[in-house]
């Protein structure tokens, strides 16, 4: 019986510590001893991206709502990590040893809410032809605003079916023929919400024009529907959801848009290596005094050497190069092309070899694979004296294993005994 009231005090004296305990110190006296359930508190907006951290209070003991809020600082745009830093240093400032809250990144979400049994539009539900027949004249140009806007892959894919996607996937290679879109088009005077509509035609203007440094309301697309109808949607404002990846895709239109300007203004050959160096100066000259620029570099970490960035996008500079090259333009007769794009890498020649059957490999990789069953398949060769001490320096300039590293995979006995960690 004793042992059973010791049991029984001890859960109540754990229960008790674990009461519980608000962000800002206060403690709130409960009644009752209730079992233990996390209470989750929304705290702002989360960092890159279009979801909210969230606070759980692992301490609270039932589940209504929490009598004193989680206290919150005004909320600007973005959260960044040093708010949240304080704020859980504030959290479990007050007792080390029982954790009071976590704060818990909430990733994007990859399908479209659409996509889930039991969704209900925001508004009443029309079709692309019924808008398009109200407010259409086939003689001129005409354009609707898109607003609320979600892209996503279409329903009937085999694959990552309605998972929302950036638009540099259309029409690249490797990349998609074909999306759908849900959103608001707008008159002057009167909004229509469409669900599941196919495009894939995607236009993006300004380029070439030194007084645009941002393309945030030049970009627009195109269903077959429209195209028949002569008519544009003009990207806007994304829905909440899909608001992380249009951001992405905004960045990289203007990126795209100061690479062809950056083209289009040289006179000579573009490398890699002169893009790596040159590009950026370029650019700051041309729009570094633009508020539009400055927040477009701040987004990417204001980087400096934009390499990877045209490495990564291949795909999407080249579809959109070929789309305004011409023979005075020559976007797509530049060396770097043959250097990135992973189709065409014929900037370094192929070289003549007379060995059959036999892989090239490094000294090092020999030595790794010497004593496996393949290894007569294996050749190495020496470099000579001058190109081994470029390799060589090199490898040391960038932390890299030097040359004749052996591939040990501990140091001898005898070595940890002279450092006293027999």
């Amino acid at each position: 019986m004793d042992e059973a009231s010791d049991i029984l005090l001890n859960r109540q004296d754990r229960l008790s510590k674990r009461r519980k305990l608000n962000i800002d110190n206060a403690i709130e006296e409960e009644d009752e001893l209730a079992l233990v359930t996390p209470r989750i508190q929304r705290t702002g907006d989360w960092i890159g991206g279009n979801q909210e951290p969230i606070v759980i209070d692992l301490t609270a003991c039932d589940d209504t709502p929490a009598a004193t809020p989680v206290p919150q600082t005004p909320q600007s745009e973005e959260t960044s990590e040093d708010e949240i830093a304080v704020r859980l240093a504030h959290a479990t400032a007050a007792d080390e040893s029982t954790p009071k809250a976590a704060f818990v990144q909430i990733p994007r979400p990859c399908l479209t809410t659409t996509a889930f049994h039991g969704w209900q539009p925001p508004d009443e539900l029309w079709s692309e032809f019924d808008v398009l027949t109200k407010h259409s004249n086939e003689d001129e140009v005409q354009y609707l605003d898109l607003d609320d806007l979600t892209v996503y892959r279409q329903p009937s894919d085999s694959k990552r079916a309605m998972e929302m996607s950036t638009l540099d996937r259309l029409q690249t290679w490797k990349g998609v023929d074909e999306l759908c879109f849900s959103g608001r088009l707008s008159t002057a005077s009167k909004s229509y919400y469409v669900h599941n509509v196919k495009f894939s035609i995607l236009a993006v203007g300004g380029y070439g024009d030194p007084e645009s440094a941002s393309l945030r309301d030049k970009i627009c697309i195109q269903s077959p529907w429209a195209r028949a109808r002569n008519v544009w949607y003009r990207l806007g404002r994304p829905s909440a959801e899909y608001r992380g990846f249009y951001e992405d895709y905004v960045w990289l239109a203007t990126f795209t848009k100061y690479f062809i300007d950056f083209f289009l203004e040289q006179e000579i050959d573009i490398t890699l290596h002169r893009f790596r160096s040159k590009f950026l100066p370029w650019v700051l000259g041309q729009y570094g005094e633009s508020a539009q620029f400055q927040t477009w570099h701040e987004r990417c970490g204001h980087q400096q050497d934009f390499g990877t960035a045209v490495a990564a996008y291949v795909n999407y500079l080249f579809k959109e190069c070929y789309s305004i090259d011409d023979s005075t333009s020559e976007l797509l007769q530049h060396t770097i092309w043959r250097e990135i794009d992973p189709a065409n890498l014929t900037a370094i020649e192929r070289q003549p070899t007379d060995l059959v059957g036999a892989t090239i490999v490094t000294p090092f990789t020999f030595r790794c694979f010497e004593d496996m069953y393949f290894a007569a398949h294996l050749l190495t060769h020496d470099s000579v004296p001058e190109v081994h001490a470029k390799i060589t320096r090199r490898k040391h300039e960038m932390s890299l294993t030097p040359w004749n590293a052996a591939p040990v995979a501990r140091p001898p006995v005898r070595a940890v005994n002279q450092i006293g960690l027999n």
